[in-house]
């Protein structure tokens, strides 16, 4: 399943790619110690449909795929509140991009998850990673 989410994946198509990642989900619930081993896979949907790998985390030019983006922020999301997995790696910073995202639905989902029920679960969420979020974002 994990190869599917790929972001070089040779065939990749939304509908595969969001089922797979809607099963993995699953998986990381009953068995949780898969959870941070595929994070970094899951979190990539967030920027699900970027033609080069390298700038997945900051394009998402594809329309296809906003349905991929939508149920990697639920998901991961859920995943996040039921503390299932921690606010690792580039974790934050995929959400922060998601909530720019091309698509207004994906960038309004993002946005309202991130600044409700995400934020009021962590407060310090934004202070915490302010600084690495700068030169994350700006490709420093």
């Amino acid at each position: 399943l994990a190869r599917e989410l790929h972001p070089s994946a040779p065939s990749a198509c939304p509908a595969v790619q969001s089922n797979a990642l809607l099963v993995l989900g699953d998986l990381c619930v009953m068995y949780t110690n898969m959870a941070d081993r595929y994070l970094p896979v899951m979190a990539s949907c967030l920027q699900a449909g970027a033609s080069d790998p390298e700038a997945n985390i900051f394009s998402s030019d594809s329309t296809g795929f906003a349905t991929t983006r939508k149920h990697a922020i639920l998901l991961l999301s859920s995943l996040l509140l039921q503390d299932y997995i921690k606010w690792r790696g580039l974790l934050f910073h995929r959400f922060l991009v998601a909530c720019s995202d091309e698509n207004e639905e994906v960038a309004g989902l993002a946005e309202s998850v991130l600044s409700g029920p995400l934020s009021t679960r962590n407060p310090k969420l934004f202070f915490n990673h302010f600084v690495e979020a700068l030169f994350v974002l700006n490709k420093c």
